[in-house]
């Protein structure tokens, strides 16, 4: 066996450790590679690192990785993980400690859309149009984000209802950032509707969106709706497996509404 080959499986199998849960395991596999490897076998497993060290919550690590993926790495592959994942973490960029550049993060996703272009991959696109909708509105760029979210609707026509809640669901969050609630509460309730959690993949978002759907009723004054989500989420947050970050901003989220609802 070559050593290409070999390291193809040792890849293989720090994924495979990845999914199991093993993470300790899943890095030494992982570093294998990359100590070992050149080339496009190399980036890809710090591809796959960096989505390691995001689990982990090592935040800053995977950033730093996934820059220096995008900055010299030609596989597309490659590019997928480290565009789409870099556009996910400058979202909130004060949780490791980097100054966000918006013209920077505009030059990535203008590179990752037209990689996603040519190759028709509609599921990326829309991941990327979904990052990118949340820095503008963590920005206060509102209406940009707005016009992101609009194009993310038509591609839900060509793969699933719960993209298509997922869209819905951050047009909620754009306007709890501009304080329309009114709207915020109108565009939750269709995710709601329109949400399938037979797909395991979306439980994050799913409680992300609920959470804020809460926030969107607090503010508006109807506190004992919220009050029956805030309670529901606090009880089932322990039992839900979420990312340490995802639970993180779950648990800020509900603290800062039983404020209000509290009194």
């Amino acid at each position: 066996m070559d050593l290409e080959e070999e390291l193809k499986i040792t890849n293989t199998l720090g994924l495979l450790n990845f999914y199991a849960g093993n993470l300790n395991q899943a890095e030494y596999y992982l570093k294998e590679v990359v100590n070992r490897g050149e080339g496009a076998i190399r980036d890809l497993a710090l591809a796959n690192l960096g989505v390691l060290e995001r689990r982990k919550g090592n935040l800053k690590a995977a950033y730093e990785i996934y820059k220096g993926l995008i900055e010299k790495s030609t596989d597309r592959r490659v590019l997928f993980v480290a565009l789409r994942n870099i556009l996910e973490l400058y979202g909130d960029s004060s949780k490791f400690g980097a100054k966000l550049d918006l013209e920077e993060v505009v030059e990535y996703f203008n590179k990752g859309i037209k990689i996603f272009r040519e190759v028709k991959d509609r599921n990326g696109e829309f991941g990327l149009r979904y990052n990118i909708a949340v820095i503008l509105a963590n920005t206060g760029n509102y209406h940009d984000a707005i016009k992101q979210i609009n194009e993310m609707v038509k591609i839900t026509n060509d793969i699933n209802r719960n993209e298509y809640a997922d869209a819905m669901s951050l047009l909620g969050y754009v306007y709890l950032r501009m304080g329309d609630y009114q709207k915020s509460i109108k565009s939750y309730e269709e995710a709601l509707r329109s949400f399938d959690l037979r797909y395991k993949n979306f439980k994050e978002r799913y409680y992300m969106m609920k959470v804020f759907y809460a926030s969107a009723l607090e503010k508006y004054g109807k506190i004992d709706e919220a009050k029956l989500i805030v309670d529901e989420i606090k009880m089932k947050i322990g039992q839900l497996e979420l990312r340490p970050e995802v639970e993180k901003v779950l648990k800020d989220t509900i603290e800062e509404a039983k404020v209000y609802i509290h009194g």
